[in-house]
């Protein structure tokens, strides 16, 4: 988005305070502008939580291991019932059951593994916003509508050319098109912005500013599943997606029936956001929580894996 029309969507300030006020956001880390994969877009139509417990003294090492699969979209190292979280794509229930039971369960120093699948989510954790803290009750405010987010949407096929802009959109969302060329080589400026449109048209990626909590305060980071009456997990779930302080909402199978991630200034409103705020959401029945001290790969950083590429246009 132009600065000019942020300017003119906020109301008085000028085109130069937007301009300053981005650059400075960006320098100072409090947020990037990346390209973001949908990979269901693509025809990674399942998506699975996995938690795996390890050795003792194993934790680092099997964290950073799994960050390289292409499959994996997201890694964290945790404090409580399990000490590593990882998000898995896979095209099928067969290609993650492989993935898993195979692949994973292979991984000297694994010893346990829990696989919950995600069908459908509300709401994701490049989705968040910085709450207002002047608020009270984050809650309560008219904050972004919830929605249902499909387990398919159509897919797309993508080529070598297609898979490079995505990754240099990745490293800087507000890349030049004329710079893009210039990194790829033999295709021309137009090309690739008409790649770029057809990419986001068809929901391949969209082109964001994704917050870092830490750098504004909220230092503090969990996971809570949460079990719910049958006939409320909906409600519930889009319940929690509009609260400032959840990053993302899911709601799941062979497991919790919601899971949910949280940004928290420091424990004491982590504890008063989960005792106050989830536990009186009418239907919630028991929530664990699990402390996420350690990110090393996080879903907005997920890349196209080479073997869904085509060599050229068809």
């Amino acid at each position: 988005m132009p600065a000019t029309e942020i300017a003119r969507r906020i109301t008085g300030v000028s085109d130069r305070s937007v301009h300053y006020r981005l650059r400075r956001l960006l320098q100072r880390g409090v947020i990037r502008v990346s390209a973001i994969v949908d990979p269901r877009a693509i025809g990674y139509a399942v998506r699975a939580d996995a938690f795996i417990n390890v050795k003792p003294g194993c934790v680092s090492a099997l964290a950073e291991r799994l960050t390289m699969f292409e499959k994996v979209s997201y890694v964290a190292c945790s404090f409580g019932n399990y000490d590593i979280s990882i998000t898995v794509h896979a095209r099928d229930n067969a290609e993650l059951y492989t993935f898993v039971s195979e692949t994973l369960a292979n991984i000297p120093g694994i010893i346990e593994i829990a696989t919950v699948l995600v069908p459908m989510f509300l709401k994701d954790v490049y989705l968040w916003h910085i709450p207002d803290s002047e608020s009270k009750v984050s809650g309560t405010l008219p904050t972004r509508e919830a929605s249902l987010r499909p387990s398919q949407v159509t897919t797309r096929r993508i080529d070598r050319v297609d898979q490079a802009i995505i990754h240099l959109l990745m490293q800087d969302g507000r890349m030049p098109g004329t710079e893009i060329a210039r990194r790829i080589g033999g295709i021309s400026p137009r090309s690739v912005r008409d790649r770029i449109d057809a990419l986001i048209e068809h929901g391949v990626i969209r082109v964001s500013a994704i917050v870092d909590p830490e750098t504004v305060g909220f230092s503090v980071r969990a996971d809570v599943f949460i079990e719910v009456e049958s006939k409320y997990v909906l409600k519930v779930a889009q319940k929690l997606a509009q609260f400032e302080e959840t990053s993302h909402v899911a709601c799941s199978i062979g497991g919790p029936d919601l899971s949910i991630q949280i940004y928290a200034r420091d424990n004491k409103e982590l504890y008063r956001f989960v005792t106050q705020a989830i536990h009186k959401i009418p239907g919630v029945t028991k929530t664990v929580t699990t402390l996420v001290p350690v990110v090393l790969k996080d879903v907005y950083d997920w890349r196209i894996p080479d073997s869904v590429c085509t060599d050229g246009d068809e």
